[in-house]
């Protein structure tokens, strides 16, 4: 288990659960660019990258959000996805990640984030 934070349009807290395999569990609690909670998980397929300490990443997932300014009304969510590269040295986990995502619920609207996340290995 793997826990740092994520810094972009969304920052906040991230856990990685060990890769089954080639695919890991990913959480990340934090706050977008509108100062709104934001809740993504995701399954996260690694693909390595032969001769290299770099794999590629993508994910697929759902996220939950606080109102969207100006409409305190309600809670949204949709699904959020992830494409990009990381590597794992020693017990750090760093990763540079796009993050594509869909609102559903509390109206329709779709956008991209991009962020860092920085993770040591708890154990």
């Amino acid at each position: 288990m793997a826990l740092g934070f994520t810094a972009g349009t969304t920052a906040g807290m991230s856990l990685r659960l060990p890769a089954r395999g080639l695919t890991s569990a990913v959480a990340m609690l934090g706050v977008d660019g509108n100062d709104t909670p934001v809740l993504r998980l995701r399954a996260q397929r690694e693909i390595p990258m032969s001769g290299s300490p770099l794999h590629g990443l993508l994910a697929g997932g759902a996220y939950a959000g606080g109102p969207v300014p100006p409409d305190p009304r309600g809670w949204t969510g949709g699904l959020s996805f992830a494409a990009g590269v990381g590597f794992y040295r020693s017990r750090f986990d760093v990763a540079l990640e796009a993050l594509p995502t869909v609102r559903l619920v509390g109206g329709r609207e779709a956008w991209l984030d991009a962020a860092f996340t920085l993770r040591v290995a708890l154990f």
